[in-house]
This record gives structure tokens, sequence and C-alpha cells, in this order.
């Protein structure tokens, strides 16, 4: 990940009020972010992004990922394939069963592994 690329992706929150993290990768944004764009790590995977359903606003902490795929934070928390941002530590909530069966492989595995460590 070059800088250009880490400037030219715009995932962070833009208000410190109305956050929510999307309860499959963790990526933090506002309600309204969520509602324009989605959510940029999961977009591939879910044909229709609901901001109800797919995010949450219990979460707790938050951890900045500048690069991922360097950075032993995101090692621990399981993000390395994911896009510089801001990630909560934990959420709390559930996606629909049906849901995770259209997620990736890998994107699977994580959500399963951050729903045991909650």
């Amino acid at each position: 990940i070059t800088t250009t690329t880490i400037m030219d992706i715009d995932i962070c929150p833009t208000d410190k009020y109305h956050q929510r993290a999307c309860l499959c990768c963790k990526l933090v944004k506002t309600y309204k972010q969520f509602q324009v764009d989605g959510c940029e790590n999961c977009k591939d995977y879910l044909s229709s992004f609901d901001v109800e359903a797919h995010t949450t606003g219990n979460f707790y902490g938050v951890i900045a990922l500048m690069e991922p795929t360097e950075s032993w934070v995101a090692r621990w928390q399981r993000s390395e394939m994911l896009l510089p941002g801001c990630y909560a530590m934990r959420v709390t909530g559930e996606l629909e069963e049906e849901t995770v069966r259209v997620l990736s492989p890998a994107m699977q595995k994580k959500y399963q592994l951050d729903r045991e460590d909650n």
C-alpha cells in the first residue's frame, strides 16, 4: 500500500456521533457514510447493504489501521486482508445466517472467529 493509496481511501468516520460498526468486518463509519457507500470491505459479497441489518451502534474500542498487511495489531484482530480505516475491537450483534453464507470463505472464517472471541 502506498501513501497515495491510503490518502485516496476515505473510510474513516467523518463525525464522532452516530458511529456504527459493520457486523462482518468491524469497519467503523457514521450511519450516513454506511447509507451512502455501504461497507467497502463487504460490498463485493453483499448485493445490497442494509445499515440496520449489517451494522451495530454497540461496539467497543477503535483501532486505526493504516497498513493492515504490515501491522501486528491487524494480525491480532484478523484484519490484515481489510482496507485501511478505523475498526472496532469488538462488536455486539449478529448477521443473519443467509448473509453469512454469501461472504467469502475468508470473511466467513473471520466472522465466526470474532463471534467466538465475544
